[in-house]
């Protein structure tokens, strides 16, 4: 996933999400993060806010990771 995100593939990054759930293998925090700091780099402010509520959402908590990315971003 990251190494998606990494390229700029971020549609793809979020598909293997999609098909991670489809397997029963739940997404944790680390994905969200890794989700959430693609679409910061590669595609604007859309996205990864609908990633943060879904976080929220599937019951996984946000972490000092989240929030340090948002933080990283909303700086640049």
């Amino acid at each position: 996933m990251r190494g998606l995100c990494d390229e700029g593939k971020v549609k793809e990054a979020i598909s293997l999400r999609d098909d991670m759930e489809s397997l029963r293998v739940m997404p944790d925090e680390v994905t969200y993060n890794t989700l959430i700091d693609g679409c910061f780099q590669w595609r604007g402010n859309v996205e990864e806010f609908k990633l943060v509520e879904e976080i929220k959402g599937k019951r996984v908590k946000p972490n000092a990771v989240t929030h340090n990315i948002m933080v990283k971003w909303y700086c640049k």
